[in-house]
């Protein structure tokens, strides 16, 4: 190749290799198809929950309770609450039909105090339409509904797994619920009854509920060890009454203590004591309050008990001086010679009547010498001191039956019924009104009275 072609070919060379250079850096020509950088991807943030743009105004499907199952000790730590295997994850709902047909088959058997685990069908759209309702300081908390009665302090405990459908709440009393519980619990039996269960927004209403739980009134356990300490307290207490003189008047008498006369003061206040210790226990058994039970109306009708007995003692051991023993001592003695006289006559009669001699006017007055008998009979026990059975010793002195003494047992009894009544209903101890106690304390009053003017020595 000549010297001529080889420098053409180094110059054209370099030619294309300038023309090359410029052309890629000019920003007015444009990119080839491969030199084109590629497009950037734009992320969208997804609407913060909950999302009340996009929240429907009817919840589709509807928001149910399809189970309720007691909370087993340890079942919150394990993240699987309650024992219920027909729980569905929120938005994935179990149908209604089949959540129904498992709760008639299987019902959870509960009891106050304990926490019940409800599996809620389209719980979050339950859950976003509490918070778009109302702003942060309206929101309205989602508590428990029984038989359609609301609960509202009693709210949802936190879940293990916040997005499983579930929502806990515990069973318990207080002040804002008493009444709930008392329709609930209230007469209860030695069985359960059925109880339904659902949930809401406070001061709506209950969300539909296939879950029915059977709660049970009384707990076994504790009324069976109340009942055995009662007995037995109650047993010691009877055997002591009959034996000592505990129930006993604390009158001057040579009779043992087993046979002085029953007093009625004393009495009394012994029915009061037990009335109010059984109701005590029986209605913390029930609902587990045992600091609040005792009402001001318990407080009066011991206080007048104590009273009675209090005054009733006083004077009892006023009357007994050397002047009113030289007394009884008397009216002993002449009631001996009355008694023997009049058991003489009527021996005298029945041996005529039976024989066959006896005229007619004999025979009307035997009746009538038996019956004046037994009443100086029961005036010599009355002189000594002695027991004729606990009716004749609370309602009678020296000359029978009194109606002081008929009025005050017969109140007393009254309202220790109606006071067991109002217990056994309302599981309280009632509230009498003010007239109600002011006759009872006017019946003591005028029992305590009377008791003062009480004679001693039987009327000639």
């Amino acid at each position: 190749m000549s010297f001529r072609t080889t420098r053409g070919l180094l110059l054209a060379c370099a030619l294309l290799t300038v023309t090359s250079i410029a052309v890629s850096a000019d920003p007015a020509t444009p990119p080839t198809e491969d030199s084109k950088p590629a497009p950037e991807k734009k992320t969208e943030t997804p609407p913060a929950w909950p999302d009340c743009n996009s929240l429907p105004a009817k919840p589709n499907p509807s928001v149910r309770v399809t189970s309720a199952e007691k909370l087993t000790p340890g079942a919150r730590q394990s993240g699987m609450p309650g024992q219920s295997s027909q729980s569905s994850p929120a938005g994935k709902p179990t149908p209604a039909g089949k959540s129904s047909q498992a709760a008639n088959k299987v019902t959870t058997i509960v009891s106050l105090h304990d926490s019940l685990v409800l599996t809620v069908q389209n719980l979050d759209w339950l859950r976003r339409h509490q918070e778009c309702t109302a702003g942060a300081a309206q929101k309205k908390p989602i508590v428990l509904y029984l038989n359609e009665y609301q609960l509202a302090d009693i709210e949802a405990e936190p879940s293990v797994n916040p997005e499983d459908g579930k929502m806990i709440f515990p069973l318990r009393r207080t002040e804002t619920s008493r009444q709930v519980w008392t329709d609930l619990l209230g007469k209860p039996g030695w069985g359960s009854r059925k109880i339904g269960v659902s949930l809401g927004l406070k001061d709506e209403f209950a969300v539909p509920s296939d879950a029915v739980v059977d709660l049970t009134p009384l707990p076994k356990g504790w009324l069976t060890f109340w009942l055995v300490l009662l007995v037995i307290v109650g047993g010691w207490f009877v055997k002591m009454a009959r034996t000592t003189s505990l129930l006993r008047d604390s009158i001057n008498s040579t009779a043992v203590d087993r046979n002085k006369p029953w007093s009625l003061s004393r009495l009394q206040a012994a029915w009061w004591f037990f009335l109010v210790l059984a109701s005590y226990l029986f209605i913390g058994c029930v609902t587990g309050d045992y600091s609040t039970t005792i009402t001001g109306t318990v407080l009066v009708l011991l206080g007048i008990a104590a009273g009675t007995t209090v005054i009733s003692t006083g004077i009892d051991d006023g009357k007994d001086t050397p002047e009113s023993r030289v007394l009884e001592q008397a009216a002993i003695t002449k009631l001996e010679t009355e008694i023997a006289a009049l058991e003489t006559d009527t021996n005298t009669l029945a041996t005529k009547i039976a024989a066959g001699t006896a005229t007619d006017q004999e025979k009307v007055d035997h009746p009538a010498k038996l019956q004046e008998l037994q009443a100086k009979r029961s005036q010599l026990k009355k002189q000594l001191r002695e027991t004729e059975g606990l009716r004749k010793d609370i309602l009678s002195d020296a000359n029978g039956v009194n109606f002081h003494r008929f009025q005050i047992a017969t109140w007393t009894l009254v309202l220790g019924i109606v006071f067991v009544c109002a217990v056994y209903r309302d599981l309280a101890m009632p509230q009498f009104s003010e007239t109600l106690l002011g006759l009872m304390g006017l019946s003591a009053g005028t029992f305590v009275a009377m008791k003062n003017t009480e004679a001693e020595v039987p009327k000639k």
